[in-house]
């Protein structure tokens, strides 16, 4: 998941395309602390990176090339939350408010 991670900052928008971001889906059901965090981090960086992305003909403040409703589902927006709450660690915690943070301009996910 790290190496994964890592190539986000760079390849976002083909990963978040993939199957990588359904392969974090089921990797988040297996409640191991580890996983969960790789995964919760990945989310993070996937969105952070997606969402900064400012074409060269495109003006600031226009939606970004890929949507957040493309990489973060209503399922796996549950499934997150689920996760942090069944094993409140802090760590969890953290990382699900910048999920929060970043995904709270979007109407589609209010």
């Amino acid at each position: 998941m790290r190496l994964i991670e890592i190539m986000a900052v760079e390849y976002h928008k083909e990963i978040a395309r993939s199957e990588a971001v359904a392969v974090v889906f089921g990797l988040l059901r297996t409640q191991d602390y580890e996983t969960v965090v790789q995964c919760l981090s990945f989310i993070k960086v996937l969105l952070q990176t997606s969402l900064s992305e400012i074409p060269l003909n495109q003006k600031p403040g226009s939606p970004p090339i890929v949507q957040v409703g493309e990489i973060l589902t209503k399922k796996l927006l549950l499934l997150v939350m689920k996760t942090v709450a069944k094993a409140p660690e802090v760590e969890y915690i953290a990382i699900l408010v910048d999920i929060v943070n970043l995904v709270i301009t979007d109407p589609t996910q209010r």
